[in-house]
């Protein structure tokens, strides 16, 4: 379960035992194509994978050249949780990340109300600031929780009842109205 309830459940394929086995079974040449690799380093990789797909998946899929990235659920994601995350940094409040020395609370503020006004932009990604504000945010959060003491940590950590996704995601709430400064 995440911290706001949501159970989902975790699966692993390829730890599956059976295919490390046979992964392990096929000779290295045919795990990776070395003329469309000589092309673009992602088109050449992932062969098996590939070639056990041609059948179920379309041809632009496994095909790909690129990556996929997930900058889209990172910004709806961040948009869902903006006013919680800027009330947690607000003048005013305590911020163990601050008094920890791993932020400056007047820099990180700037840095956050600009990823919040960038996040209206549905053409942006957030950019790779964002994996580490977020890394901030989230201990941010855990240690406001664990400041609580042992037994709301216990508390916390107990099953609850499971909440559909769809109750979540709620993008371009009423607080969008909102203007946000720097003070």
């Amino acid at each position: 379960m995440d911290a706001v309830g949501v159970t989902l459940p975790t699966y692993h394929p390829f730890l599956d035992r059976r295919l490390i086995e046979f992964s392990s079974s096929v000779p290295p040449e045919q795990h990776f194509d070395v003329l469309k690799g000589l092309e673009e380093h992602y088109a050449g990789s992932k062969m098996l994978l590939r070639k056990s797909f041609t059948d179920i998946l379309p041809a632009y899929v496994y095909n790909r050249s690129t990556k996929t990235t997930y900058a889209h659920m990172a910004r709806k994601s961040f948009m869902n949780d903006r006013r919680h995350v800027l009330q947690l940094f607000e003048p005013g409040e305590r911020v163990f990340v601050e008094e920890l020395g791993i932020i400056k609370r007047d820099i990180w503020w700037k840095h956050l109300l600009a990823m919040a006004i960038r996040s209206e932009d549905p053409n942006n990604d957030l950019g790779m600031g964002y994996q580490y504000m977020r890394s901030v945010i989230d201990l941010e959060i855990w240690l406001r929780e664990a400041s609580k003491g042992k037994e709301h940590l216990l508390d916390r950590s107990r099953p609850g009842k499971p909440r559909v996704m769809a109750d979540i995601e709620t993008v371009n709430t009423p607080e969008k109205a909102k203007i946000y400064s720097y003070q």
